[in-house]
């Protein structure tokens, strides 16, 4: 994966983050299955990649492909009356140094029979948007101190599993269990990762078209760096080059939801935390401790000189 993927994932995550809708992925088409309740994974250049799903036996389709890690037991998880399912209605989420209007003063612009499209100016260095076709779906479990022991109980084998079995470039905090998503059908998304105020992003409006007719951008300088966008989900671009069709599938994960492990300095306390909206930066194998802790924080104990444990949840700590 270039470099260049990797940063543009990263503003754009941090750009839309303060929409406090989870972590937003660049790319929301999923590798494989859609993204579930109780996956194990980590984030690679803006999509999410599971490894295996921990709500699931073993020799279940999803957990063959890479396997399990050892002494591997399902966790049962009951989503009747324990899931917050909302229908999300907007269709343009923009970061705070995005603007948007309308040309022809359309109130639908994204809707069916547009016409005008939608102009985007970035009022700063960085910005991202995003737009949908239609409306999304946000499905999250509520908070459960039974997920957040499975995870303290197990987070190191998964990271044996990951690192050493499958010899996977991943630092222990990068991996994740998915707790929820928001996804929809059609999408379209751009960030500028710098001089953002040197160009105009336009969406026709028309997710029926080839994204090479339906977006335009416009430089003010002639070699002002452009924002970098991309429409999908891509099986539909792919079709429309050959003048196909193909139906809409609710499976584009636009935001995703996750319990995490937190260590903040060596040999101090180890937390568990539930990515809830504030920009949760990308884990690479030389990060160092001391990101700040986000959404709900499960705090653990350890003894000096001896490795973090992973075994006991004495409290949680709402932030």
């Amino acid at each position: 994966m270039d470099e260049i993927d990797i940063i543009t994932a990263d503003v754009y995550a941090k750009q839309l983050s303060p929409l406090q809708l989870g972590h937003p992925l660049w790319d929301p088409d999923p590798v494989g299955d859609e993204v579930m309740f109780g996956d194990v994974g980590f984030m690679e250049g803006g999509s999410f990649m599971r490894l295996f799903n921990a709500t699931l036996p073993a020799k279940h389709p999803l957990n063959t492909k890479y396997g399990v890690p050892e002494g591997f037991v399902p966790i049962k998880i009951e989503t009747e009356g324990c899931v917050n399912k909302e229908v999300i209605s907007t269709r343009v989420f923009t970061s705070p140094s995005v603007t948007v209007t309308a040309p022809d003063g359309n109130s639908d612009p994204v809707g069916e029979g547009s016409t005008g499209g939608l102009n985007f100016q970035c009022t700063d260095e960085q910005g991202a948007l995003l737009v949908l076709k239609e409306d999304a779906v946000h499905e999250e479990l509520h908070p459960s101190r039974k997920m957040m022991r499975y995870m303290s109980q197990n987070h190191a084998s998964w990271y044996i599993f990951a690192a050493k079995r499958l010899n996977i470039h991943v630092a222990r905090e990068g991996i994740v269990f998915v707790r929820g998503f928001i996804k929809t059908a059609d999408w379209v998304v751009a960030t500028w990762i710098q001089e953002g105020r040197s160009s105009q992003f336009y969406f026709s409006g028309n997710f029926e078209s080839r994204m090479t007719d339906a977006i335009k951008v416009t430089l003010a300088e002639e070699y002002a760096e452009p924002p970098r966008y991309a429409m999908g989900p891509p099986i539909r671009q792919n079709y429309l080059k050959y003048g196909l069709t193909t139906p809409s599938k609710s499976n584009q994960c636009i935001f995703l939801h996750y319990y995490k492990i937190k260590s903040r300095i060596p040999f101090l306390p180890t937390s568990i935390k539930a990515s809830a909206g504030p920009y949760d930066p990308p884990f690479g194998p030389n990060d160092g401790p001391g990101f700040a802790p986000i959404g709900t924080t499960l705090q653990t104990s350890n003894s000096a000189g001896k490795e973090p444990s992973y075994a006991k949840v004495p409290r949680i700590i709402p932030h």
